[in-house]
């Protein structure tokens, strides 16, 4: 078979923002992150052997609002967050699809002065 030649390119792409809303009350943070990575395997004539292709995707949000309590001095802490993964691999005439998402959210009621 002679020698062989490995490629592997990695691409990452990510965008981050954060909105406040309500006068600050709300604050959204949400994140995007998408990963392609490719393999390649060459003989040395340059005909290609092998070839694997993996596509990732985290997205994140992250929701925090901050509320009037019942009483005077406390106030209620309110935060949702969300996140998955998704994952697309193909190599030659096989290919798999994984995705995982799992929603969260809870509350802390603050007191103090």
């Amino acid at each position: 078979m002679g020698n062989l030649t490995t490629h592997v390119h990695q691409k990452l792409k990510f965008e981050n923002t954060i909105k406040f809303h309500n006068n600050g009350t709300q604050k959204v943070v949400k994140q995007q992150v998408k990963v392609k990575w490719e393999l390649r395997v060459e003989s040395d004539t340059g005909t290609l052997i092998s070839r694997t292709i993996v596509k990732r995707k985290y997205p994140l949000k992250i929701t925090s609002s901050t509320l009037a309590g019942s009483e005077k001095n406390n106030y209620l802490m309110i935060t949702n967050l969300e996140h998955s993964l998704t994952e697309e691999k193909s190599n030659g005439n096989f290919s798999s699809s994984l995705a995982n998402s799992q929603q969260s959210s809870g509350w802390m009621l603050c007191t103090g002065s």
